[in-house]
Parts: structure tokens; C-alpha cells; sequence
């Protein structure tokens, strides 16, 4: 798959949850403006278009961020069920966790509500100033915590990936 507009390619799917019908999250290495990147994006079905297709949910990883990526990705996914238990429903996102990336960006672990229901929410957010401070920005995921086990297979199998394994 390859968006000559961004510069993103697709160059090696390394692992997929099917979530719902004609609907997947993969797991993915890709090349971005000439550099090789971690991947982890909704595809879906899309009109005529034969196949599962990018969608705008997902986002891009450096691999020199992943031992922090994966600590983000573990406490928010422990943190689930105890919300669950407490049936507490969330008006705004709750932050978990939150990995600095380049200048005026963070990637932010959270606790949303969709639906009446805690799912983990993976988004960037950026910096827009000392005013207003950080805002979400479109790059992100919501995933439903019944895939916790095997969004953390996939991340590993990235991470193992990058690694040679």
C-alpha cells in the first residue's frame, strides 16, 4: 500500500487483529519519506475498492521509542479492568501515561468512553502553546480492551521485527 502524497509505504505487514467485518488492525513496517517506521493503523473496507484499505486511525512509531511504547501500552491495558470493575464512565479522556516524542508532541495513553464503554485510546496530541497547552490531533487508535492481548502480541512481533528476531 503506498500514498504518494505522504510519502507512507507499506512494506511488510508483520501482524493483524480482525476487529470487526471487512475491518482489521495491522501491525505493520513501513517506509515514511525514506525512513522505515513502525506502523499500527485501522484498514477497512472502502467503497469499490477491492481490499482492506489505510484508514486516517493509526499511528507511526520510531523504533528508538519502543521500550516506552510498550510501558504505555501495558499500564494502560492493566488499567482497564479496574475501571470496569468501578463502572466508571468517562466524560473526557483519562491519561495514563504519555511518551514525549519530538518537539511539541507527546503520544498520549488514555482511558475514552465510546459507547458507554472504557476502550484504550493511543493518540498524539500537540503542543499549541502556552495558552491552550496540548491538543489531540487526528494520528491516533481506539481500540476495545477484548483485544489487549493480542494488540500486545502485535506490538511485540513489531518490536521482534525491528530486532532481527
Amino acid at each position: 500500500m503506498e500514498n504518494q502524497e505522504t510519502g507512507f509505504k507499506e512494506k511488510e505487514k508483520v501482524y493483524a487483529i480482525a476487529t470487526k467485518e471487512g475491518e482489521e488492525i495491522r501491525f505493520s513496517v513501513v517506509e515514511v519519506n525514506g525512513q522505515t517506521r513502525a506502523d499500527i493503523r485501522y484498514f477497512a473496507e472502502w467503497g469499490d475498492v477491492r481490499g482492506l484499505r489505510p484508514t486516517r486511525g493509526g499511528i507511526t512509531i520510531d523504533p528508538t521509542d519502543f521500550a516506552k511504547f510498550i510501558q504505555g501500552t501495558d499500564k494502560l491495558f492493566k488499567t482497564i479492568p479496574g475501571v470496569v470493575k468501578k463502572a466508571k464512565v468517562f466524560k473526557k479522556p483519562e491519561k495514563i501515561f504519555a511518551i514525549p516524542m519530538k518537539e511539541g508532541e507527546e503520544l498520549r495513553f488514555s482511558i475514552v468512553g465510546v459507547g458507554g464503554q472504557p476502550r484504550a485510546d493511543i493518540r498524539y496530541f500537540a503542543d499549541c502553546g502556552e495558552a491552550k497547552g496540548f491538543r489531540e490531533t487526528r494520528s491516533g487508535l481506539t481500540v476495545d480492551p477484548q483485544h489487549a492481548a493480542k494488540f500486545l502480541q502485535g506490538t511485540t512481533a513489531l518490536i521482534k521485527r525491528f530486532a532481527g528476531k
